[in-house]
C-alpha cells in the first residue's frame, strides 16, 4: 500500500459501520419516544379510569355532599349506596357545582388539565353535562366509559357515564 492511498474496501467498511452505528443510533431514539408516550398515555388512561370509579362506586365525602354547602364538600361520588346505582340528587347537584365552579371541581378529583363529565340516558335523555367553558379541540381526549342506572320513582333508566380527561 502506498502512502497517501487508501484502499476502496477500507472505504466500503467505514461506510458501512457508520450507517450500521446510524441506524442503530436512530432506531433507539425512535422507539425510547414512542415508549415513552405510551407510557405517559397509558399513566392518564389509568388516571381517568380511577376517576370515573371513583365518581360512580364512592357516594362522596360526607356522604351527602349534595345538601350541603360546597365548602364543605371533601370528596365527590355521585353513587347511591348501591352498585351501579347512581344518586340522581347528586348528579343534579354536580350539574350546579359545575357551572358555578368548575375548578373546584378539577381540584377535588385531583387532575391536570381539563375533565368532561357526562351522562345520558340510553334514549338520550342528559342527566349531566360538566365541561370547562371553552375546549380545546387540539389537546390530546382520553375518555373512560361505564353504565350505570339512575333510579326516578318507579322507572329505572341506563345511563352511559362518559370522563374524558383533556390534558
Amino acid at each position: 500500500m502506498k502512502k497517501g492511498i487508501v484502499n476502496i474496501e477500507f472505504i466500503m467498511a467505514v461506510f458501512i459501520f457508520l450507517s450500521s452505528i446510524s441506524f442503530t443510533t436512530l432506531s433507539i431514539a425512535r422507539d425510547f419516544f414512542s415508549i415513552r408516550e405510551a407510557s405517559f398515555s397509558d399513566t392518564i388512561k389509568l388516571q381517568v379510569t380511577a376517576t370515573s370509579q371513583l365518581l360512580l362506586f364512592d357516594r362522596g365525602f360526607p356522604e351527602n355532599w349534595e345538601t350541603g354547602p360546597v365548602t364543605d364538600v371533601k370528596r365527590l361520588g355521585l353513587s347511591s349506596g348501591n352498585k351501579f346505582i347512581l344518586d340522581l340528587n347528586k348528579i343534579n347537584a354536580l350539574q350546579t357545582f359545575c357551572t358555578s365552579n368548575y375548578a373546584k371541581i378539577k381540584d377535588l378529583l385531583n387532575v391536570q388539565g381539563d375533565i368532561i363529565l357526562n351522562i345520558k340516558a340510553i334514549d338520550g335523555t342528559q342527566f349531566l353535562d360538566c365541561k370547562p367553558s371553552v375546549e380545546s379541540l387540539l389537546r390530546p381526549k382520553f375518555p373512560s366509559e361505564a353504565y350505570a342506572v339512575i333510579v326516578q320513582g318507579n322507572r329505572k333508566q341506563i345511563v352511559k357515564f362518559t370522563t374524558t380527561l383533556v390534558v
